[in-house]
């Protein structure tokens, strides 16, 4: 994870209060038919906004083991912490995951100063 993605990841996790300690962080793995994944989080946010502040959200970046920084999947998902996420849970979001090019959000632009 590059700085401008920490600094983005740690101030979304300020201002929608999503705990984003762990964001990039503390993988996880997932057993699937082609083999074992690392599962990341590589963002945070609040589906709400204003005094509504809504669920807190996590989007999930899986990695073949041993290539993390190569994302090939991601998912979305209801959720403050990627460490509360049951296995089971996590074996079906991969199940449900789609390329990570398909739903590639360009990160906002660090802050200046």
């Amino acid at each position: 994870m590059t700085e401008a993605e920490e600094e983005a990841g740690q101030d979304v996790g300020a201002r929608s209060g999503v705990d984003a300690s762990d964001a990039g962080v503390r993988p996880r793995s997932v057993e699937a038919p082609d083999g074992s994944w690392e599962v990341r989080v590589a963002g945070v946010t609040r589906s709400g906004s204003g005094q509504d502040a809504g669920a807190p959200l996590l989007l999930l970046s899986f990695a073949r083991v041993g290539e993390p920084e190569a994302s090939v999947r991601e998912a979305l998902t209801v959720g403050s912490s990627l460490e509360a996420i049951p296995d089971d849970d996590l074996a079906e979001l991969f199940a449900r995951s789609r390329s990570a090019q398909s739903i590639s959000v360009p990160l906002p632009p660090a802050p200046s100063g």
